[in-house]
């Protein structure tokens, strides 16, 4: 089961995700956040709790295809910081960042929450 949390601070958005990532998460929250004041301009931290199953190497591409076909393509300040803990989601997120070059933002993984909102402020 897929679940998230999207909360607007005075700084950034912040999404919390537990559960299974996939297309249809990533849908569900960028039209979310899409609702929000300032989207898609303002920076967001993305938590990724301990009990998130990663998505598969076939769905990374869709992931970022969904992300990109959502923002507009010259976001040339946005940051979006990712703070993971796990292991394995490390791995297939930092796959993810790579994949995820060409998209309209600065991406960058945390595994410490304040570091986050010390890169994105």
């Amino acid at each position: 089961m897929s679940d998230y949390r999207i909360e607007i601070l005075p700084t950034h958005n912040e999404v919390t995700l537990s559960g299974r990532i996939d297309r249809s998460m990533m849908v569900a929250i960028l039209g979310d956040l899409a609702e929000t004041r300032d989207f898609p301009h303002r920076n967001a931290i993305w938590i990724i709790e301990d009990t998130v199953e990663p998505p598969s190497l076939d769905e990374i591409e869709i992931l970022a295809a969904e992300v990109q076909r959502v923002l507009p393509p010259n976001l040339v300040d946005k940051r979006v910081g990712l703070v993971v803990r796990q292991g394995a989601v490390t791995s297939t997120l930092g796959l993810w960042r790579s994949s995820a070059a060409n998209l309209p933002f600065r991406l960058e993984i945390f595994q410490d929450y304040e570091n986050a909102v010390h890169w994105i402020t």
